[in-house]
């Protein structure tokens, strides 16, 4: 049998701690996750950790760090939500990754124009089609994807 951490329900603990999240230093990001918050009646902790892990996404592959003895890095986030099963997660995690979503469609079609180019030209040459955004796989599987890019955000709604 779990043991049960909390006496009360957790979202009342979370409405007693004094700001429990800097709302105020998201910026530009106040207004979509204000929005997102409002329309699917969730607490905005929620939708602004979804907002960052997408902006986090989007930049890891733009924005590199230098280590200690000459090795570089891209910016890594991990984030995760913990919530009841039914507490819409997923709907706002997918409400910001929409563009992610849109973006990473518009780069597989070009891919396959850069295929059928080659086809077209009688090279033997298959660009692979790079993913952006991985939702479940095997470490074999993540490893394999980083092949091909330089970038990926495993988002998945499965716990455990």
């Amino acid at each position: 049998m779990a043991e049960k951490i909390f006496d009360n329900d957790p979202m009342e603990i979370l409405e007693k701690i004094p700001n429990p999240f800097p709302f105020e230093n998201l910026g530009e990001l106040q207004k979509p996750v204000n929005a997102v918050s409002q329309i699917h009646k969730v607490h905005y902790e929620m939708p602004a950790q979804s907002a960052l892990s997408v902006t986090a996404l989007s930049s890891q592959k733009h924005i590199l760090i230098r280590g200690l003895v000459d090795q570089v890095y891209p910016t890594n986030q991990y984030h995760i939500t913990i919530a009841e099963s039914g507490a819409r997660k997923s709907t706002v995690d997918r409400q910001f990754m929409k563009a992610v979503e849109k973006y990473e469609i518009e780069i597989e079609e070009a891919a396959k124009k850069l295929n059928q180019l080659d086809e077209d030209s009688r090279k033997v040459a298959e660009n692979p089609i790079p993913s952006i955004i991985i939702e479940t796989g095997t470490w074999e599987g993540i490893f394999k994807e980083f092949i091909n890019n330089q970038s990926l955000g495993l988002f998945n709604d499965e716990g455990g």
